[in-house]
């Protein structure tokens, strides 16, 4: 997994918590995560604006519309 988080998000330590948490939301979603699948993550400049108010559920709810559902059969044949 990739995570792009630019300038324009905040200084350093916001960047790092950006990234913090979208590690975390993404991962305690692992049970569709597929392990044969490369994933990268941009932040985008409101993604700072969207955790400061709220929170990291908000964000969860974004990764969650990316991967394929759970009972999806998506990559097997």
């Amino acid at each position: 997994m990739g995570i792009s988080v630019g300038k324009k998000v905040g200084n350093a330590v916001r960047r790092n918590r950006v990234k913090r948490v979208i590690r975390e939301e993404f991962w305690a979603l692992e049970d569709r995560v597929s392990s044969t699948s490369d994933y990268v993550v941009v932040a985008r400049p409101d993604l700072g604006n969207l955790l400061g108010s709220e929170g990291s559920q908000a964000l969860r709810a974004q990764i969650e519309e990316l991967l394929p559902s759970p009972t999806s059969k998506e990559g097997t044949v």
